[in-house]
C-alpha cells in the first residue's frame, strides 16, 4: 500500500491549487457575466482567452489528481478519490478543502449557465433584428414538448396554441 502522508501531502497540493484555479474561475465567469451585459465585446474576448488557459490549467490537475488517487489504489471517479481522502487524512484537512472546492465549482457552473442564457438571449435578438433587416418575416416562436420556445422547424406548438 503506498504511503497515506505522501498521499494526503501530494492530494493536499493538488486540492489547494484546484481551489485558487476554481477562485479565479469563479472570478472570470463574474467579469464575463457583467461584461457580457455591457455588450463589451473586446472585454468578453479577453476574458474568453483567459478563462480557456485557467481551463486547461484546471484539467491538467484534475488528471495530475487521478493519476494520484489511482497510484494509492483507489478508483480515479469522484468516490474513489473521497474514498482515498477517508484513507490518507483522518484529521478531515482534504476533505473540507474537497468541499470547499465542489462549493466553487457548482458556483462556476451556476454562473457558466447563467453567461450562456445571455449569450442566447442576445444572439436570438440579433437573428430577429437580421431577419427583419432582411425584410423576412420572423420565425413564429414555438413550444416544445418540454416547454421551452424553439426556432421553427423543430416539432412544437405555437404560442397562441400552447
Amino acid at each position: 500500500m503506498p504511503d497515506r502522508s505522501h498521499c494526503r501531502d501530494q492530494l493536499l497540493l493538488l486540492l489547494t491549487e484546484e481551489l485558487q484555479y476554481a477562485i479565479r474561475l469563479e472570478a472570470l465567469l463574474t467579469a464575463e457575466g457583467d461584461a457580457l451585459t455591457g455588450r463589451d465585446i473586446e472585454r468578453v474576448e479577453g476574458l474568453v482567452r483567459e478563462k480557456q488557459t485557467l481551463l486547461q490549467a484546471f484539467e491538467t490537475l484534475e488528471v495530475r489528481r487521478h493519476e494520484q488517487v489511482a497510484a494509492a489504489g483507489f478508483s480515479a471517479d469522484r468516490a474513489g478519490l473521497e474514498d482515498c481522502i477517508a484513507w490518507c487524512d483522518s484529521q478531515g484537512r482534504l476533505a473540507r478543502l474537497w468541499s470547499e472546492l465542489m462549493v466553487h465549482i457548482r458556483q462556476c457552473q451556476q454562473l457558466n449557465r447563467r453567461n450562456g442564457a445571455v449569450v442566447d438571449v442576445s444572439r436570438r435578438h440579433v437573428q430577429q433584428t437580421l431577419t427583419l433587416l432582411r425584410g423576412q418575416a420572423p420565425a413564429t416562436a414555438l413550444y416544445s414538448p418540454a416547454g421551452s420556445t424553439t426556432d421553427s422547424g423543430i416539432p412544437g406548438r405555437t404560442l397562441a396554441k400552447a
